[in-house]
């Protein structure tokens, strides 16, 4: 039951995630692709959790619920450093005060 209760709380920040990243920076395209994508792959996993459950724990399902598990950690790893990075080169966070441009 633990498990499920993380994952709808993982569900949640990804969500809500997405929408901020769609409605406070729409002009970083990397970060809404990602953000887009890791909805898909969301529901992708809800989806095979829910699966393995229903098939008794189906070697191959739940092999696929993992692996899918495993990509939105690194999507979450891979966006968090993208975060991180335009954090570090914005106007606010600039050194000295001065405005560096926004990467791609």
């Amino acid at each position: 039951m633990t498990h499920r209760f993380v994952a709808l709380l993982i569900a949640i920040g990804v969500i809500l995630f997405c929408s901020r990243v769609w409605r406070d920076a729409p002009q970083i395209p990397a970060l809404k692709r990602l953000s887009m994508s890791w909805v898909v792959f969301l529901i992708i996993q809800l989806t095979l959790g829910a699966w393995t459950i229903w098939s008794n724990k189906a070697a191959d399902i739940a092999t696929a619920h993992v692996a899918v598990g495993a990509v939105m950690l690194s999507f979450g790893v891979s966006i968090s450093a993208i975060c991180w990075r335009i954090s570090a080169v914005s106007p606010r966070g600039a050194p000295g005060g001065r405005a560096l441009p926004i990467p791609a």
